[in-house]
């Protein structure tokens, strides 16, 4: 199940695609009075997949008495996450660097999630062991 987070990040980086305008285009269409709804629905539209490639892997290998605990954090920590992120926006900066280097950050997160789960689920070991 890792492999597919490793495929996405080498994906997102040779792709040509700009996701920025698609995002760009639905935000210019929401309403104010349903801004909740909106952002959940472009959020799945622009990163449902990868997150559900990244997620379901987790989880599936955690144990079901930490599960409720994991997911408050988890929680928790989202929260923490798109507040900075917003605030980071604004920094010019920060802008610039991801504006530049965006798909590389991007790949080496994906591939890195990727090769943790390969890794604590046991399929990469698994792999080795069929090779050698």
């Amino acid at each position: 199940m890792g492999i597919i987070p490793i495929i996405i990040g080498v994906k997102g980086y040779f792709s040509k695609e700009d996701e920025v305008e698609e995002i760009e285009e639905k935000l210019k269409i929401i309403k104010p009075d349903a801004i909740l709804w909106n952002v959940l629905v472009i959020t799945f539209s622009a990163c449902g997949a990868d997150n559900m490639a990244l997620y379901i892997p987790y989880f599936t290998m955690l144990n079901f008495q930490v599960l409720p605990i994991i997911l408050v954090l988890f929680i928790i920590i989202l929260t923490a996450v798109i507040v900075a992120a917003y605030k980071l926006v604004n920094v010019p900066i920060v802008k610039a660097f991801f504006d530049k280097q965006g798909d590389l950050v991007q790949l080496i997160v994906y591939a890195s999630l990727g090769l943790y789960v390969l890794v604590e689920a046991g399929t990469l070991q698994h792999l080795l062991l069929l090779i050698y």
